[in-house]
């Protein structure tokens, strides 16, 4: 995975942020296309998750397949948006900024994976985009009580309203959920035999996931160490920035300057596209969408890395 010997790092930095851009591009042109309507190989499904959920969207708040579909095309939009910032960032030679998006892309891509599972049944996805739709809910509630000023803020009031009414429709769409099951408390919110999971054992199911059924190469041990060095450069830590030095002596002192590690920079790019390509793919798959712009998408990836398609 590193650039041709031939190719400048300036321009190979262009061709990693039109690759990054792309797939920002390719979520529009599904968008555009699709309304992200279910196709008629999704009906089925939709209609199975629709008679679970008792509710109707309204006042904001999406019910039945319309929920789940609210849930996994807002994770798959805020990680197109990352890696167009990390393309921005890469382009103009910024070093720390990539890193950090880079988990914010691979922890919203295995949110996705994780609501639509793996044939699981329509009630159980639903329930998953209910657990996540209460878990922001409550996130929200809290930030709302603390930035306000207290319960007296009316944003408070506002999310508190959305968070009763999203707990009250998720105990009524399944009648096991209990208030105790919702709490964060151990193991996690739950309802039925699904439980919400943290965003690091998100990210390393989703690996899993990946190298069992789409020829992945990275294991789970492996996304488990990635996902802390990624979160070494969202907290306080030294190493990372050490490894970006290269000391330089002053005779009476040393000093030192940043360096690039174009390969290194081709590596977590990989990394965070492969999770948005394959994320996108499962989505418009388990909505039977038409599947033109990923098509074009995957032109971009096998020209940018070849590799990526060949095994090589």
């Amino acid at each position: 995975m590193t650039s041709s010997p031939a190719e400048s790092p300036t321009a190979r930095l262009q061709e990693l942020k039109a690759l990054a851009t792309a797939c920002h591009t390719a979520f529009l042109a599904v968008s555009a296309a699709s309304h992200w309507k279910p196709g008629p190989d999704a009906t089925d499904r939709v209609d199975a998750m629709n008679r679970v959920d008792p509710s109707t969207s309204s006042d904001g708040i999406m019910a039945g397949a319309a929920l789940v579909s609210e849930v996994v095309v807002s994770y798959l939009e805020i990680a197109a948006g990352n890696l167009k910032s990390i393309g921005t960032l890469i382009g103009g030679g910024e070093l720390f900024g990539p890193p950090a998006l880079a988990r914010a892309v691979m922890e919203n891509c295995a949110r996705v994976f994780w609501v639509l599972g793996k044939g699981i049944d329509p009630a159980a996805v639903l329930a998953r985009a209910y657990l996540e739709e209460f878990d922001s809910c409550e996130r929200q509630k809290s930030a709302a009580k603390r930035l306000g000023g207290g319960t007296s803020a009316p944003e408070y009031g506002a999310a508190r309203a959305r968070w009763t009414s999203v707990r009250q429709r998720a105990m009524k769409a399944f009648p096991g959920a209990t208030r105790e099951a919702l709490a964060e408390g151990a193991p996690g919110r739950t309802i039925g035999s699904d439980t919400l999971p943290s965003p690091a054992a998100g990210v390393i199911a989703m690996f899993e996931f990946l190298r069992a059924d789409a020829g992945g190469t990275i294991t789970g041990g492996v996304a488990e160490g990635m996902y802390d060095f990624l979160s070494s450069n969202v907290h306080p830590s030294l190493y990372t920035i050490r490894q970006l030095r290269r000391y330089i002596d002053h005779g009476d002192h040393y000093g030192s300057e940043l360096h690039m590690d174009l390969n290194f920079i081709e590596k977590l790019l990989m990394a965070a596209l492969i999770t948005f390509y394959n994320a996108l793919s499962y989505t418009m798959s388990f909505y039977d969408l038409a599947r033109a712009p990923h098509d074009v998408l995957t032109e971009q990836m096998a020209a940018t890395f070849p590799e990526a398609f060949t095994g090589s």
